[in-house]
């Protein structure tokens, strides 16, 4: 394989000069070595090219480790100057703080993050910057990683090294890419390096894919499967779910409160989101250890891993089955490599009486099944005894229909019946099912802030929802100078969501005093991404208004952007939202 060799000073080509900043050259090397330790390398060049670049950027490194288990070694930090002169980081451009995200959690206050900070900066200095991590074995589970091979500035070369001992097997996976390593073998270890040259910096686009997106990434472990990672976890004493008598006597007191399962499951939930701190301290710092159920308890809050754990115990003292569940992007997942690095999240999964089996969040009342919420996620139980169960969401239509009849005065109070269908991902099923009452805060547009004298629900579960209801909404028109417009209405899941089908029809009755100045109209778009259809439509004084958005499926690829850009343009104009009325 070839690559191109340049001047660490290269010339930056003129695509390049709109960025911030170049990486000249960009390294990093992962070792597991003979002893089971693990080192991680990082050495960058970066051109600076603007102010911003380096007030706000690129004037400070941070490198957050484990001091208990992890040496960190800065092996060079100075900068050349743009014209040429050599200033090396003093002494005191290092200096250790407690990271932010441990602050107030006390028992990972061993933490520590070097705040480098680089000095000789100005428009055109480069930056030489070299760091080293070394890990003690036993410290993680495996030797594993990931990383992408993009950065958010142009790259002119990244090297990504990986070296193991010659016996040891290796599992990687390059996503979104053919490249394939050079492989060779050197004092006794076997070295796999992947080369790019002339790298375009990510977009900062909205709606791109999590975490690794559609550029170049790289998992690797030594392991090749996730059974041995479960059974790392499940091993842990955490996972025994021992409480407390005060957790004990906290789980009755709330199931003499609410004696439905459903009720305690959801009392439970929000007692761990809303009474425990919720400590962001990422898993891959503290060796993905957890710390036991009674632990978290009396220190009042826990890592997201700590309060899916405790949340489980609480559930199961409660005599409801629950066990920790491990979220994983579907982009970034390969089931024959064992890897927690791009771990997205966790949760619990619970059996609840009348809805099944559901997957409730730690960190928020979530109005949506998390299953629901993450369509791209897979889902590995953590079931002590067990060997690893993967679950992927299922692939249902999403879809929103409301219908409504209204009739509005002459003092434009709005009235009348509202019948809606709700499908998937549309349905905030968690929420419905804590209080039907919720529907009305999904409605927005005209009929936000409505009062309902009546809500039923023929059909609630999580695949299919029907529902209707009488409702009135005072001061449905809002004036502008000598006009008044109506918003149209809508239910916030759709809007809310992306490429969920949605279909509304209402029929307003308006009174004399009233003239619908928008007029009749019609806009009906049909692409290879899907259709759109607007239609507004008057007969003395009803109004119907059709509006509809249907999508054909993979949406995803540049290919069909501009189709789809067309079709939710269209949606989202203030025209095809409003109507306009005059006296």
């Amino acid at each position: 394989m070839f690559a191109l060799v340049f001047s660490p000073l290269a010339k930056v080509v003129a695509q390049d000069e709109n960025y911030d900043a170049v990486y000249l050259s960009l390294t990093k090397e992962y070792t597991l070595n003979a002893d089971g330790t693990i080192d991680y390398r990082c050495t960058k060049t970066l051109k600076l090219q603007n102010y911003r670049s380096f007030h706000r950027l690129f004037g400070e490194t941070f490198i957050v480790y484990n001091p208990d288990f992890q040496e960190l070694k800065v092996n060079q930090a100075y900068t050349i100057m743009a014209d040429g002169k050599k200033v090396v980081a003093p002494e005191n451009a290092f200096n250790e703080v407690l990271p932010g995200f441990a602050a107030h959690a006390p028992a990972f206050n061993q933490l520590r993050e070097m705040v480098v900070t680089h000095t000789g900066l100005e428009i055109g200095s480069t930056i030489f910057f070299d760091y080293q991590i070394h890990t003690a074995k036993g410290f993680f589970p495996a030797f594993m990683g990931s990383t992408r091979l993009a950065e958010d500035q142009p790259v002119k070369s990244m090297t990504v090294v990986i070296k193991t001992p010659a016996k040891q097997p290796l599992f990687f996976h390059l996503f979104n890419s053919a490249l394939m390593p050079k492989e060779t073998n050197e004092n006794g270890y076997t070295i796999y390096t992947w080369t790019q040259t002339d790298i375009p910096a990510i977009e900062a686009e909205a709606f791109q894919k999590d975490p690794l997106g559609d550029y170049p990434a790289l998992i690797f472990s030594s392991l090749q499967n996730y059974e041995p990672l479960v059974e790392y976890f499940t091993s842990q004493e955490a996972f025994q779910y021992q409480t407390n008598l005060a957790m004990d006597g906290f789980v009755g007191e709330l199931a003499s409160e609410n004696q439905k399962k459903a009720d305690l499951v959801f009392a439970i939930q929000e007692s761990v989101v809303k009474d425990f701190n919720l400590f962001g301290v990422p898993e891959e710092d503290i060796g993905y250890k957890i710390r036991k159920p009674v632990e978290v308890w009396n220190s009042n809050g826990g890592t997201v891993a700590e309060k899916a754990v405790m949340m489980s115990a609480l559930l199961k003292q409660a005599g409801i089955r629950a066990d920790p569940v491990l979220i994983f992007p579907k982009n970034q997942f390969n089931v024959n490599i064992g890897n927690l690095s791009n771990l997205k999240e966790w949760a619990v999964k619970t059996e609840i009486p009348g809805f099944g089996q559901t997957y409730l969040s730690v960190k928020q009342i979530n109005a949506f099944d998390l299953m629901i919420l993450n369509p791209e996620g897979v889902f590995i139980s953590l079931e002590p005894g067990k060997s690893f169960l993967l679950a992927y969401p299922p692939q249902n239509k999403d879809a929103i229909s409301l219908k409504g009849q209204f009739v509005m005065d002459t003092v434009f109070q709005l009235s009348g019946e509202l019948n809606g269908s709700l499908s998937g991902a549309a349905i905030p099923f968690l929420s419905l099912a804590r209080s039907e009452d919720k529907l009305k805060s999904y409605l927005r547009g005209g009929l936000s802030s409505s009062k309902f004298s009546s809500i039923s629900f023929p059909e609630l579960s999580p695949e299919e929802s029907n529902f209707s209801g009488h409702l009135t909404k005072s001061e449905a028109l809002k004036k502008d100078s000598d006009m008044y417009y109506f918003a149209l209405p809508y239910f916030s899941t759709g809007l809310d969501s992306w490429e969920i089908d949605q279909s509304y029809d209402f029929t307003i009755a308006i009174p004399e005093n009233l003239t619908l100045y928008s007029g009749e109209q019609e806009v009906r778009i049909t692409n290879e991404a899907g259709s759109f259809l607007f239609l507004v439509k008057e007969k003395e004084n009803m109004i119907q208004v059709l509006k509809e958005i249907n999508f054909k499926g993979n949406n995803g690829g540049a290919e069909s952007y501009k189709a789809l850009k067309e079709l939710m343009d269209s949606w989202s104009l203030w025209k095809t939202n409003n109507l306009i009325f005059k006296k």
